[in-house]
């Protein structure tokens, strides 16, 4: 009893049917009647007129009750409810390919305030910030989407699918390094774009398939990803590979995939000996340029390592307004508290009436 009873004291979230509170203008009106009736005789007993007693003095509680009991029944009427839980759909979310270069010319160094640091390392560090959030960058981080990594050279591999645990995402991205082998050097350009708009397909069925399973979606869910990004970032030209990296870009695009392309170099080097020897023909821009245009994307060129922080700082700007998270909130009933409370002082207000005070004809 004392569970139930006391909710009545805690203040709910809100009132499913707050309309019916209109019903309290006609539960209060038989406080009228207690004032109307004041002075009159309630018992027909002439010897009590003079001391007045007890019943005669609390005459007006049964009345008192019955307002109380039809307060509560009100109350009741309107649906009090508490909050206990929240769900996220998935029905519409963000999901970012990041497709990085690893390529042998990645381990040229470029000039950073701590002294020449690899390509690669700079962009491991600038990605993990992007990711994870780094406030002295002014990157906030990206903890509600879906993210996944591919990393190329001559040939595209998926190092991470499409993960909302980053924790895994950055473990992985801290063990990526430059391609060892001669025959697997290269830039595939191509081949990765395309094994990125194939992992966001991807991920995108697996989505709809899981909300289907679980009864969350009317029918087929044919685009449950509301906003797909791919991050491409290279050092060199398309050397290597069977898929034109145009060709790849018209393919996104007809998937609804916006591709952000980032060329990094400018002051690379390669230090051998004590000479140092520049490191090739460099980014191919033009190309570059095409591929996110014909996406609806932008093309960026960082030469260092301030550059390449402002560029993905950029983007994690560019893809901020895409969220509309569907939520539904789950609510506890509180009803049967007032309804149990108006009841019982309805009966005693019964029971006070047909014995204590009991009016005589």
């Amino acid at each position: 009893m004392t569970g139930w009873f006391s909710e009545l004291f805690n203040e709910p979230d809100r009132l499913a049917q707050p309309w019916a509170l209109v019903l309290l203008v006609l539960a209060l009106l038989p406080l009228v009647g207690i004032f109307a009736r004041r002075g009159a005789l309630v018992y027909s007993a002439a010897h009590r007129l003079p001391g007045g007693g007890w019943r005669s003095r609390t005459a007006w509680l049964p009345a008192a009750l019955r307002v109380a009991a039809l307060c509560a029944l009100v109350y009741a009427l309107a649906r009090p409810q508490d909050a206990v839980g929240r769900t996220e759909s998935d029905l519409e979310t963000i999901a970012i390919q990041l497709v990085i270069d690893r390529s042998g010319s990645m381990a040229d160094t470029m000039t950073t305030p701590a002294g020449p640091v690899t390509r690669l390392e700079v962009v491991k560090d600038v990605v993990r910030g992007f990711i994870a959030g780094d406030e002295a960058e002014g990157l906030r981080g990206r903890p509600d989407d879906l993210i996944g990594m591919i990393a190329f050279a001559g040939f595209a591999d998926t190092v991470c699918p499409l993960v909302r645990d980053h924790q895994v995402l950055l473990d992985t991205l801290a063990r990526l390094d430059v391609v060892r082998e001669q025959s697997e050097d290269g830039t595939a350009i191509g081949d990765a774009l395309a094994r990125g708009v194939a992992r966001l397909e991807q991920a995108e069925r697996e989505i709809a398939a899981g909300l289907e399973d679980r009864g969350e979606a009317d029918g087929e869910v044919e685009n449950p990803l509301a906003s797909k990004v791919l991050i491409l970032l290279t050092d060199g030209q398309e050397n290597r590979g069977s898929i034109d990296p145009l060709a790849a870009a018209s393919f996104a695009a007809e998937r609804g995939i916006k591709v952000y392309t980032i060329g990094i170099g400018g002051d690379g080097f390669r230090q051998v000996g004590r000479m140092r020897l520049p490191t090739g023909p460099g980014v191919d821009e033009a190309m570059l340029r095409a591929v996110a245009e014909r996406t609806g994307g932008r093309f960026f060129l960082a030469d260092n390592a301030d550059t390449l922080r402002r560029v993905y700082g950029e983007i994690d700007e560019l893809e901020r307004t895409r969220i509309n998270i569907a939520e539904v909130v789950d609510y506890k009933e509180l009803f049967v508290a007032p309804l149990r409370f108006g009841a019982v002082l309805l009966c005693v207000q019964l029971l006070l009436s047909g014995l204590v005070y009991r009016r005589l004809p």
